[in-house]
């Protein structure tokens, strides 16, 4: 019997962290989330689609951590550190279940799954907390840090991060 996907977590004003390029970032990646779970409602869905559409997500996450994490550092965040052992450990958790079964369609909904469930948590508790603190001492300094990036993209047209500038 077919296991049924849980609904696909759509994007709502409560994600909101305060920092729009974030806040963007969260929206982009939760879409990816979405077009995993329809992607595993296609009749025709190959091996290859799914571990292409897994590593092209896995891409968008480690774009969206790098630059939270230059954010963080470059803001002197409090607990900078313990967020970007989180990043690490979902890289290396997200990883390992692409590498095991990523291209096998039971695989892809778990790894769906888990990534829509932590997504989520993690936007909701770790990002809140950070985004509190930033929200409070950035002010005009963000502003100079986004006008010194302006102009400045990657080869898919995603704002640079710091090793990038």
């Amino acid at each position: 019997m077919e296991q049924q996907l849980p609904m696909p977590t759509q994007w709502h004003e409560k994600y909101k962290v305060g920092i729009a390029e974030i806040d963007q970032q969260h929206m982009d990646l939760l879409r990816h989330v979405e077009t995993i779970h329809a992607m595993l409602a296609h009749p025709k869905l190959t091996k290859t689609s799914i571990r292409a559409t897994m590593r092209e997500f896995a891409e968008h996450v480690k774009f969206h951590f790098k630059f939270e994490e230059d954010l963080m550092f470059y803001f002197n965040f409090n607990d900078y550190s313990t967020h970007k052992e989180t990043h690490k450990f979902l890289l290396m958790q997200l990883k390992k279940l692409v590498e095991e079964n990523g291209d096998q369609v039971s695989g892809a909904r778990r790894i769906a799954n888990f990534l829509q469930s932590w997504l989520v948590g993690h936007i909701s508790v770790d990002d809140f907390v950070y985004a509190k603190q930033f929200n409070q001492i950035a002010g005009e300094e963000y502003q100079l840090f986004l006008e010194h990036r302006q102009g400045r993209r990657d080869s898919e047209g995603r704002p640079a991060t710091l090793d990038d500038v």
